[in-house]
């Protein structure tokens, strides 16, 4: 009962928000009026034909600037003109320009006719009117080579579509100014080709062109320009997914617009902070699996400045902004499900945008038609309005073309035509490949793919789906290699880079000109001189080379995501086997594949049930924090809680091992089990997991040794650079340890969780020499180094080297010139997450120094914690190791990220040089973690491999009989 009353509540609370959309939406009849206006009424200009007769005769010269004999009458109509234009007056701006070209046509002055020309067309152009505008602007440049008027023309262009012409004019007119040093103009000339690099989907050169722009604005001081650029630079963060970013752009190019009174800038911001509030609405409804109220209230302050956007655009006639507005007003309709409405709204918006030659618009608009036909069921229109868009947008290379296929594909999937709905799926995937092949950022690429991984798991559920009616047609085989291009991409590119720095196979030669060639390209890309593109493309061509030279060098540099085939012939061993488990909204998606063995399996489990059930059974090892570290309260702790902890195991084996897993895995007998997890699978460790209800507990790394992969292709780029990476002569073993602090002022140390402020606490005062070590975190003492030392049977001198107390800080790990001679390295101190510590913003490991919380800028301007080894640092290091042990609290933990995995510390050592990364998911006591690493270490003197090692050591602890035995004191390692 109390559900459905919760229910109800909510559908209330959705239809009130519906009715305030509705109160909010009505057309202003300006705006019907345009709507319905016929596209070639209006002021009429002076007849191109007249003028064209006797263009031959007004050249004024090429390539110069504005040198002729000033006309007061004609400036003051050029003025008056201008002013208008600015208030969008446009009917009056039309008037002054025409009454300028005339008279200045009278006069013969020729510059001044190209100047009207060109000012005529502008007003075309903001009316919609293009094809009378390239008209205009064309005659301009032909009577003079300004800049200016190839900046008209390239703008023009843009807007209809034609992106080649567009960008032979705005590097036209860049090229322009910087022959004549006019610095303002190149601003512009920069930001223009951003924008257009925009519109084609290529962030990151957008960014770089609109970077160069901002600097020399923010110089000139030219306010329009400047709010310009801003608000392409929101545009760019938005589309790349960091809304909140986009957010503060635009309202900042907002705020200038206000102050110069620019209508025009202001209506368009409105319409662009619209739509970042239209997209974190939208990822709210994807993340929540249904209408959410944050979702209604990022809707609502969408709708909100759509409403200030129409009105402004309909008061200054601007047909191409209120073209867009209708058809965001329509989005916002349809996301609520208010589909006739929706409509409504986009057949406006469509027929608009074919009065006044919107292509663009068009092929967005006929692609969200097609959205909401779907929504009322009328597929067969539906898939008219996708094909349609695709025909458009395919032309003009938009960056939204992976939305119409993914749409065209989803229509087809619900008509039965499964043929044709995989090669749409799939064409969407390469379209979406080819935008994120132009982003350089790894932030970026994690955050543009997160509002379109949805589009991979519509596939591999249409692909399951397929399977199950027939299972001979490979579709479970398509889903995995799905799967493999949605996820950990960013990582395996970084570890495939990582690799090629070591490569060993590439000539002295090579090597120096690649290098050369990437310096020159990012000098290039950071001045945009002319030497730009010309050296991009000399690298093109090298890297070609490179590719048919060291065929191994390249596919390492740049990997792709594995095929099954290729997983199961040239990358797995016959006693291993991946279990990948894609969590999806109501389904769990687990593929087992062995060397000579495939299955895909569907497990009925949702989101939820696996977050909570996670939750459950980490909860048995995180409130064991509270025990303060006393060994005796913590056994006795662990020996009360044991029967729910395993309930909690036993629960998830049953639900992540179902009957058929367990009988293939009987089958196949590996020995070795790598773990692919998605979501909150990343925090569990399988080995914990009881596999029966027998009185004495039977835990999974008693049959397996088990490794945590963040995709099956990681495993072949890990597996490929091994054997082909340089290896000098190494020394065994580098530890950091036992760091030191003076006394701390703990309120400096204060977190917004109270136990990790007391764990924080904890530990300066265990390092003060403050008695019995409080902090769960392991603390290298003499017998533990000595222990593992001893473990090692080598020569200590010759082989060991230790950096502790105040040896093991920041500095010392930054300065090492050599820690690429280790085989395997040490850290031993306290780990830490973002915010546990008010300032810190990224995983770190907490090291030596007189303030650790003191800051000092990086060679980026970033501020940095001097005590803290942050994820970035770590990013920097060279290593060649083959273990990198991190004995710290929650090492293995960090932000979670859709379609990546988790963003911390693992994949930044891996990235500096290791194959395989030792981290702790939990607060660990420290004997505990002593016994684990000594005994890990002495497993690994018998010639074991590390995930054998590991195993051993842990099943020595689960032997014994004090705490030890408890997954608690070995499982979260």
């Amino acid at each position: 009962m109390k559900k459905i009353f919760i229910t109800a509540l909510f559908l209330w609370a959705v239809f009130t928000h519906i009715m305030i959309l509705h109160a909010e939406d009505k057309i202003p009849q300006q705006c019907t009026n345009l709507i319905n206006q016929d596209s070639t009424s209006s002021v009429s200009p002076t007849p191109l034909a007249n003028l064209c007769s006797s263009e031959k005769k007004l050249q004024c010269g090429l390539w110069q600037r504005l040198s002729f004999k000033q006309d007061k009458q004609l400036d003051d109509l050029i003025d008056a003109g201008e002013k208008a234009f600015y208030q969008s007056d446009y009917a009056t701006a039309l008037q002054q320009f025409e009454q300028g070209l005339s008279q200045a046509k009278k006069q013969s002055e020729s510059c001044y006719v190209g100047q009207f020309f060109n000012a005529i067309g502008l007003v075309y152009d903001s009316l919609g009117k293009y094809k009378e505008a390239l008209q205009c602007c064309d005659l301009a440049l032909k009577i003079e080579r300004q800049g200016s008027y190839s900046m008209s023309l390239g703008s023009i262009y843009q807007k209809i579509g034609h992106y080649k012409q567009s960008l032979k004019h705005y590097e036209e007119a860049l090229t322009f100014y910087r022959q004549f040093k006019d610095r303002q103009e190149e601003g512009k000339a920069l930001a223009n080709i951003g924008s257009l690099h925009l519109q084609r989907g290529e962030y990151q050169d957008a960014l770089t062109y609109l970077n160069q722009a901002y600097t020399i604005q923010s110089e000139s001081g030219n306010s329009i320009e400047l709010a310009n650029t801003l608000s392409s630079m929101g545009l760019v963060y938005r589309h790349l997914g960091l809304y909140q970013k986009a957010l503060e752009y635009s309202q900042n190019s907002l705020k200038i617009n206000a102050e110069i009174a620019n209508k025009r800038g202001q209506g368009a911001e409105y319409t662009h902070i619209g739509n970042v509030y239209l997209d974190v609405g939208v990822l709210n409804d994807v993340e929540n699996h249904a209408i959410c109220q944050k979702s209604l209230e990022s809707w609502q302050k969408a709708l909100g400045n759509y409403h200030k956007a129409l009105l402004i655009s309909c008061e200054i006639g601007a047909k191409r902004a209120v073209d867009i507005n209708l058809n965001n007003i329509g989005d916002v309709h349809k996301n609520i499900c208010d589909y006739p409405n929706a409509i409504h709204y986009f057949q406006d918006a469509k027929q608009l945008s074919e009065k006044i030659n919107d292509q663009l618009g068009v092929g967005i608009t006929l692609n969200n038609l097609g959205e909401a036909y779907i929504g009322i069921q009328k597929y067969d229109v539906a898939k008219e309005s996708f094909q349609k868009s695709i025909e458009i947008l395919k032309e003009l290379h938009a960056d939204s073309l992976w939305r119409a296929q993914a749409g065209l594909a989803s229509v087809e999937v619900r008509l039965n035509q499964s043929t044709v709905a995989i090669a749409h799926y799939e064409q969407a995937l390469n379209t979406i490949d080819e935008l994120r092949s132009h982003i350089e950022e790894n932030d970026h690429k994690s955050s543009f793919i997160q509002d379109k991984l949805f589009v991979y798991d519509e596939f591999i559920a249409f692909l399951q789906s397929e399977h199950q009616k027939t299972p001979n047609l490979d579709y479970d085989e398509k889903a995995f290699e799905t799967f493999e291009r949605k996820q950990g991409r960013v990582f395996l590119e970084q570890i495939g880079k990582s690799g090629a720095r070591r490569f060993k196979g590439l000539s002295e030669e090579d090597f120096k000109k690649e290098k050369e060639l990437e310096d020159r390209v990012a000098a290039a890309r950071k001045n945009l001189d002319e030497s730009y593109k010309g050296v991009v493309k000399e690298q093109r061509i090298f890297e070609e080379e490179l590719k048919k030279k060291y065929k191994e060098y390249y596919a390492l540099k740049h990997p792709q995501p594995v095929t099954l085939v290729d997983l199961q012939q040239n990358v797995l061993q016959t006693d291993e086997a991946v279990l990948v488990y894609n969590v999806r909204e109501k389904t769990i998606d687990l593929w087992f594949v062995g060397k000579q063995h495939f299955r895909m399996f569907s497990l009925p489990l949702t989101e939820i049930d696996i977050k909570t059930q996670v939750s459950e059974f980490r909860k048995w090892s995180i409130d064991r924090a509270n025990t303060g570290g006393n060994v005796r309260i913590l056994a006795d702790s662990l020996e009360r809680d044991f029967k729910v902890f395993t309930e909690a195991s036993r629960t998830l084996y049953q639900h992540l091992f179902p009957q058929s897993v367990r009988e293939l895995l009987d089958q196949t007998k590996p020995k070795l089990l790598y773990i692919i997890p998605t979501l909150d699978l990343y925090e569990l460790p399988f080995e914990a997991l009881i596999t029966d209800n027998a009185a004495k507990p039977h835990y999974l790394v008693e049959d397996y040794a088990i490794s945590y992969l963040s995709s099956a292709s990681l495993l072949k780029t890990l597996r490929g650079a091994q054997p082909k990476t340089q290896q000098n002569e190494r020394q065994l073993l580098l530890i950091f340890a036992d760091p030191v602090y003076p006394k701390q002022n703990c309120d400096l140390l204060s977190s917004e969780d109270p136990i990790v402020t007391n764990q924080v606490k904890a530990y300066y005062d265990s390092l003060d020499g403050g008695g019995l070590d409080e902090h769960r975190c392991p603390k290298v003492l003499s017998s533990e180094v000595s222990e593992i030392f001893k473990s090692l049977q080598t020569n200590p001198e010759k082989d060991l080297s230790l950096m502790q107390e105040d040896k093991a800080s920041r500095q010392t790990v930054l300065k090492m010139d050599k820690l690429s001679d280790f085989q395997y390295i040490v850290f031993s101190t306290h780990g830490l997450l973002p915010k546990e510590i008010t300032p810190l913003v990224q995983p770190a490991l907490l090291l030596s120094h007189t303030n650790p919380l003191e800051q000092e800028q990086d060679e980026n301007g970033q501020k940095i914690l001097k005590g803290f080894l942050t994820m970035s640092d770590v990013f920097r290091l060279k290593m060649n190791a083959d273990l990198v042990m991190l004995s710290a609290c929650n090492t293995g933990r960090g932000k979670i990220v859709k379609g990546e995995g988790t963003i911390g510390l693992t994949r930044a050592f891996m990235y500096a040089g290791t194959p395989a990364v030792s981290i702790t998911l939990w607060s660990v006591e420290s004997n505990a973690t002593k016994e684990l690493n000594v005994g890990w270490f002495k497993r690994l003197q018998e010639n074991q491999s590390l995930a054998d090692s590991l195993r051993a050591a842990k099943l020595d602890m689960l032997a014994s009989k004090n705490y030890y035995r408890y997954p608690y004191a070995w499982a979260g390692i």
